[in-house]
């Protein structure tokens, strides 16, 4: 009897989530997900579900303050704002198109 070729399991599709980062006055930089997002400009980043490191800087700082890890969850749409007195987290449901 012939053997039958194996086959490759299909990767599992990693859920990915919202992230909305911008500034509330001030300027800054946030690091999240390996990646460095200038406040200055507001932008979305789909990040896959899981734990994510996440660093802020006011603009003019060479240090960066680190945040609690964050958690994304599927289902969720996050919101990371810099402000006067630090970093600001926030989620609410993803918004169904």
């Amino acid at each position: 009897m012939p053997n039958k070729p194996k086959t490759e399991p299909k990767p599992k599709a990693v859920a990915k989530v919202t992230v909305h980062i911008r500034a509330i006055v001030v300027a800054g930089e946030i690091k999240l997900g390996g990646e460095v997002y200038d406040v200055s400009k507001s932008v979305d980043v789909k990040l896959p579900v899981g734990r994510h490191a996440v660093a802020w800087r006011f603009a003019g700082a060479s240090t960066w303050t680190k945040a609690p890890t964050l958690k994304l969850t599927a289902g969720r749409r996050y919101v990371l704002r810099l402000g006067g007195k630090g970093l600001w987290v926030g989620s609410d449901p993803e918004e169904k198109p």
